[in-house]
Order: structure tokens, then sequence, then C-alpha cells
């Protein structure tokens, strides 16, 4: 009886010859391997390589062929986002497989090392792969391709100086942008830009704050600008073998996480430690914006602002916008240098950053100009004053127009080392800043020796009767 070590290698061989003839197209090929795989494909207990759905046989697909895309020229960038236990390490592999074997260089890079074990196990239930060298991490393949798959974790030495046809991110969503493992992932891409095969291909579950979304909303931007595809989300609800009875037993198990089934199961792009925000949309997005709610954005002045101070290299930040009641409009977001320039929006109620010594300098300029404004300067206590003001109301804008100001929003979070509701302090959040400057008393007052200290009207900010929306 033939061993299938040695079907596996003729038709890896077989497989790679009719690639290099160029007759057949990459999917045919594809097609072929998994015939292979669905007949010979290994199994261990759970773990079987035989049984796959449609879909996951339709997502593998969208990574490797896509006819806008010339991968000789561009990189074909795709991303899966997809639920735990949904399979995605075991196409993950299959893919990576396939394309080693058509003798494409594959490196598979993943944020922590613990990650790779699952790779691992569904790579040596692969039957063209003939082992896999530990102390090296490279998994060797059955046939003549040259290239071993190289697994690695994300780190310096791991991407600078390395060249690849096939980059593979794993668990980006734990890749957050504050640590060093991000520098590691932005230097990481160009490991694909000498290959005339370029493709990258990311798969994890969603957090916001993570090359994973930085990467997510790239795509998805591309993907309507070329009308294809190159994103793909997946539920519980697309894995038969994951019940609801199930679901509903992990929500009550961590009842005191509420975003942990939002995140694993259903794919959304959760805040760790809880969103701070919730309410507040893209005025271009119609699921949740009326007709005359955007007529009455686009007609709306700005009746607001609030100056976040920062260095030259990211500038000062000015947010405008237009409060209504139960309604927060932000108009438009503005970097400036020359304070100076805040003299043309003396008209409108315009707050700036006072008292702590950062700010001072600045709010110290802007007084020996006598600039029109309100002074103002906080703890956190009267900071989350500020917060639970907007949380009470819905926040229009446009995510375009306002991009720092939009990430701003979605990446707030409280601090989970704080007894009391806290926001995060972090040092990117300068649209939310102005924002919350923005969000004062409506009066607009002259810098003089009897103007009441910053602080002295805080109880009064929030205590005035609200405006209609219409």
């Amino acid at each position: 009886m033939v061993r299938l070590s040695k079907i596996a290698v003729k038709f890896a061989d077989q497989l790679l010859d009719l690639h290099r003839s160029r007759l057949y197209h990459i999917l045919d090929l594809f097609y072929m391997y998994i015939g292979f795989i669905l007949k010979y494909g290994g199994h261990a207990g759970r773990k079987d390589l035989r049984l796959m759905e449609r879909w996951q046989l339709e997502d593998m697909v969208m990574a490797i062929w896509n006819d806008k895309i010339d991968y000789t020229k561009e990189t074909l960038e795709t991303i899966w986002n997809k639920n735990r236990r949904s399979g995605k390490t075991e196409g993950a592999t299959l893919l990576a497989v396939f394309f080693a074997l058509l003798d494409y260089e594959v490196k598979w890079r993943s944020a922590y090392m613990k990650q790779q074990k699952e790779a691992k196990i569904w790579f040596i239930l692969n039957p063209f792969v003939s082992k896999i060298n530990n102390m090296e991490n490279l998994v060797y393949l059955r046939g003549h391709s040259y290239y071993p798959i190289d697994i690695a974790v994300l780190s310096p030495g791991n991407v600078t100086g390395v060249e690849c046809d096939v980059a593979m991110f794993d668990e980006g969503g734990w890749v957050f942008r504050n640590l060093q493992l991000y520098e590691a992932y932005r230097n990481a891409r160009p490991m694909v830009a000498p290959s005339d095969f370029k493709h990258i291909i990311h798969f994890s579950t969603p957090a916001r704050y993570s090359a994973f979304k930085e990467a997510w909303d790239y795509l998805r931007t591309k993907e309507e600008k070329l009308q294809t595809k190159l994103t793909v989300l997946r539920t519980w609800k697309d894995c038969p073998w994951i019940s609801e009875e199930f679901i509903k037993e992990e929500e009550a198990a961590n009842a005191d996480c509420p975003w942990y089934v939002k995140q694993n199961y259903l794919g959304i792009f959760v805040v760790y430690g809880g969103a701070v925000f919730t309410k507040y949309y893209d005025i271009n997005d119609s699921t949740y914006v009326t007709d005359i709610m955007y007529d009455a954005y686009r007609e709306a002045r700005p009746s607001h602002g609030g100056v976040d101070w920062n260095g030259e290299l990211t500038r000062h930040y000015l947010v405008l916008g237009k409060l209504l009641g139960d309604y927060i409009f932000i108009l438009d977001e503005i970097k400036f240098l020359d304070i100076e320039f805040l003299r043309k929006y003396e008209k409108i109620s315009l707050e700036l950053e006072d008292l702590d010594p950062f700010s001072m300098p600045f709010a110290n300029d802007a007084k020996k100009l006598g600039l029109k404004v309100n002074y103002y300067g906080w703890d956190d206590t009267m900071k989350m004053d500020r917060v639970r003001y907007i949380q009470t109301r819905t926040v229009i804008m446009d995510k375009k127009k306002c991009p720092t100001t939009w990430k701003n929003f979605e990446e707030a979070a409280y601090d989970q080392n704080s007894r009391l509701p806290m926001l995060e302090k972090r040092t990117d959040q300068h649209g939310l800043d102005g924002t919350l400057h923005m969000c004062h008393a409506g009066e607009t007052y002259l810098t003089t020796p009897k103007r009441p200290m910053p602080g002295e009207m805080s109880g009064k900010l929030f205590n005035r009767e609200r405006e209609p929306l219409w």
C-alpha cells in the first residue's frame, strides 16, 4: 500500500509544475489542493482538516485572488474579522501551506508566542507538512518547493531586513498602537515590497486602537473605492457548531465584562475596559441618521468651540460644533499653531484649556492677545462632568472631516485601575479633549481681573434649559 506521504510529495510536485507552466489559474490549483485536503486531511480529536463550510472556502479564495488588483505591482491585502472558534487559524494554515507549495515565501507573524501553538497543531494535520522545527519555528513541506513557512512573533528582529511574498498577521487585535508590537507591525508591512506576488492577510478577533482596526478601516475604504471584496466578518451565527445556548451561557459567565461576547463572538470592535461613548454616529451613515437630521447638520453653524493645546509637532486642536439640547453636532476639527488664529472665532463661545503646567503658557499668550474667550482648567472629577454630559446626548459628526475626533470617540475607555469611573489617560486624545472643552455653557466674556477663576463656574455649566432641536 502506497504511503500517504509519497502521494502528497507527488501531488505537491505536480501542483508546483502546473503553476510554473502558467497554464492554470491559481484558483484552479487551489481547488485541486482543497480537494486533496478534503480527502486526505488529518484529524485528531475535535480537529478535522477535512471539515469545511462553504463560507470558509470563499474567505480563502478572497485572500488568494482579486481581479481588481494586480499583485505584481500592488498588494492584495485582505482581512478576516472572525469570532472565536470560527476556524480562522485552520483556514490561515491551509492558505499558508498552499502558497508555500507554489514556492512563495510565507512569513507568519503573531502578537505573542502562545498564539502559535494552535497554528502548529493545524499545520501538523496538513498532509503536505513534513515536519515543524520548533527551535527555528519553521514549517517544512513535502515536495520540491524551496521555502519553509516562517512563524515568529512581531519584533524588530523578525521584520527588519526580512522579505517575503505573503505576510500573514495573526491576532492583530492584540497589537495595540501604544505598544512596541505596533511599531514592529508597521515595519513588517514592507516585507512584501520586492515581491511580484504581494499578499497581506490579517485574521483576528477585533479590538479598537489596534493594528487590526487600522487595517480594517483602510480596507473597508479601499473595497468601497474599488467596488470589490477585501474584508469579511464572521460571527457565531455562521458557525453551526456554536449554539445559542452556549452564547447565553458566555454572557452570563462574563456579566462583569459586557464587551466580552461582542468582541469574541459578534465581531464588534470593542474598547477594553468598556467604551465610554456609544451614542455617536457618522452623518453619512443612513442607518442611524435621518434625512431631517442630515439637513440640519449640513446647515448648522458653530455655536461653541474648544481648544486642546499641544506642541509644535502635533499642533493645537480646535474642535467646532453646535449644542442642540439632546444633540451635539461636531462640525470641524482644525489644527493650528498661531494663537492669533483663534480671533476669527471670538463670535462663538470658545473655551481654552488653562491652569495645568503644560497649558498655562499657551493660555497666558492668549490672554495677552486679549482674546474674548473662556479659560477653564479641570481635575479628573470636573473632566468626567463633561464626559457624562456627552454620554447623555447623541453626537453627530462627519468622520472624514473629523478623523481624529472620530477615532478618539471610538477608542475612549475607562481606566481599569481606577476605583471610580475615570477616563483612561492617553496622549493622543486631542479631538476628544477639544470636544470636552467645546461642551461648556454658552456665555462669552472678556478676560478681566474680576472674571471668576476657572473652576468656579463648573457647578453652573449644564444647569441651563435645553434648547429645542428644531
